[in-house]
This record gives C-alpha cells, sequence and structure tokens, in this order.
C-alpha cells in the first residue's frame, strides 16, 4: 500500500485540522517537499462529498460574488465582461468545478485505499504552503475542504532542506 513513508521516512504525520488550528507549529519557512495521507476516510460516496460541499454557504456565496460583481462593474460601466472569479486562480468556483475530479479519482474499496497519499508537493516555503493548503490559495483548497467537511481525517507531513540549491 501506498501509505507516504517512501516519501517522507523520518517525519511524522499529523493531523492537518488540528495542525492548521495551532497555525502550523514547527513548520518553519524553507523550502521543502510536503504531503497530505488519509488517515481514515469519512464518506465514501464521492458524488455526495463534492455535493455536500457544493451546498455550503461559503460555495454558493463565492458563486454569488462572483455574478454580482460582474453586475456591479456592467452597471458603473467599468467593465462589460469582467468579474471576480478571474481574481482568483486557485478559489473561483469555476476552478473548483474542474478540482472536484480530484475527488472523483480517489480509489477506495471497502473503505480501503490502495493508496493513502492524494497529494504531495514542494515549496519554496513550507510554512506559507501549509497555511495556503488549509486557508486559500492552492490550487487544492476545494478538494481538501470538501474531504474535511465529510469527516475525512487527513494528515500532513513536510520535510525540510531537499529544495535547498
Amino acid at each position: 500500500m501506498c501509505d507516504g513513508g517512501q516519501f517522507f521516512p523520518d517525519s511524522p504525520w499529523e493531523l492537518f485540522a488540528p495542525l492548521a488550528k495551532a497555525r502550523f507549529p514547527g513548520v518553519r519557512s524553507e523550502p521543502g517537499v510536503y504531503g497530505l495521507r488519509v488517515k481514515a476516510p469519512g464518506e465514501v460516496n464521492l458524488e455526495e462529498v463534492i455535493a455536500r460541499y457544493k451546498w455550503t454557504r461559503f460555495f454558493t456565496a463565492m458563486k454569488e460574488l462572483e455574478i454580482s460583481s460582474g453586475e456591479l462593474f456592467k452597471d458603473t460601466g467599468l467593465a462589460d465582461n469582467y468579474h471576480w472569479k478571474k481574481f482568483s486562480a486557485t478559489i473561483g468556483s469555476e476552478k473548483a468545478e474542474a478540482r472536484f475530479d480530484r475527488i472523483r479519482k480517489i480509489k477506495i474499496h471497502d473503505r480501503e485505499l490502495p493508496c493513502r497519499v492524494p497529494y504531495i508537493g514542494s515549496s519554496s516555503d513550507l510554512r506559507r504552503r501549509f497555511n495556503e493548503l488549509a486557508y486559500g490559495g492552492h490550487t487544492a483548497n476545494h478538494p481538501i475542504w470538501a474531504l474535511l467537511l465529510a469527516k475525512w481525517e487527513l494528515a500532513g507531513c513536510g520535510r525540510m532542506g531537499l529544495l535547498a540549491g
């Protein structure tokens, strides 16, 4: 089974939500690689995971902001075809729709996952990147938020120094 140990052999995996709530203590602003691992799946109907997230006040408010900003810019004469979905390449709802395919690609059989590591990345600043994973600014935000909302337990791990030149 792919559990991430081969990528992070000496690094501890810690539950992601409590780490984020504590603002990632011990994660330094240094280059490195990071990953997310599923400790335990929550809701296993992946379409239900996506649907539940899309009905949150956050997601519906974001879509409304995109529509209403376009109306405002048109009504004020500032722009005919511009709205705030263009302000963020990572958290706009249009991007979210494409990112939900990441959830659909998760393989799960009888609550077991053949690979528990849905994401590995690298960054020039691990502390900044973990904050982006939690609060916005990362392409995986919507899938992460949807899984957490569906009671999936995700663990994070970072390994510093691997990208230093």
